[in-house]
C-alpha cells in the first residue's frame, strides 16, 4: 500500500510540473511591453539588419517595444536601435577612451580602454544606434567598424 501512495503522489507532482512548464510558455508579456522575447521580427516597430554575430558569439535573443528593438548576443553584449537621438557629444560614459570616425559618411563614436572598443554609438535617419559589447570582449576599431556598417 505505501508503494502505491508513492506512484500516486510522483504521479501528481510530475503532472503538476508538467502544467507549470506549459502555463510559464504560453504566458508572455506581450510584444508591446519592454523585455519581450519574440524571434518574431515581423511584429517589430521598424525592421532592423545587423551582423549574424558579435565578437564571435551568434544572437540569442531579439526584444522589443512600441520604440526600441535590442538584439542579444548572450554574454557578450547587444545591438540597439530605437526611435530617438542621442547626445554623443558629452564625456567617456565610464570608459577612458573616446573617438570619432565617419563610416559611411555616418558619424560614429567609439568607447574604450586600453586601446579596445567596447561601444559604438550613432544617429542616423531619426533612430539611434548603439553596439555593446561587455567587459572582457572588447574588440579593435576595424572590427567595431564592421558591426557598425552591419547594423541598419
Amino acid at each position: 500500500m505505501n508503494k502505491r501512495i508513492i506512484l500516486i503522489i510522483a504521479l501528481f507532482l510530475f503532472a503538476a510540473a508538467l502544467v507549470t512548464v506549459i502555463i510559464v510558455k504560453n504566458c508572455g508579456t506581450g510584444a508591446d511591453e519592454p523585455g519581450t522575447d519574440t524571434s518574431d521580427k515581423e511584429q517589430a516597430p521598424f525592421p532592423i539588419e545587423f551582423s549574424d554575430r558579435l565578437v564571435g558569439q551568434p544572437f540569442t535573443e531579439t526584444r522589443f517595444d512600441s520604440s526600441t528593438i535590442e538584439i542579444l548576443f548572450g554574454d557578450v553584449g547587444f545591438i540597439r536601435k530605437t526611435y530617438a537621438v542621442l547626445d554623443n557629444s558629452g564625456g567617456n560614459r565610464g570608459f577612458g577612451e573616446k573617438s570619432e570616425l565617419s563610416i559611411g559618411g555616418i558619424d560614429v563614436t567609439f568607447f574604450g580602454e586600453n586601446g579596445l572598443v567596447y561601444l559604438a554609438v550613432w544617429n542616423h535617419n531619426n533612430y539611434a544606434y548603439t553596439v555593446s559589447i561587455n567587459s572582457g570582449f572588447g574588440v579593435s576599431a576595424e572590427e567595431m567598424a564592421e558591426y557598425v556598417k552591419a547594423t541598419k
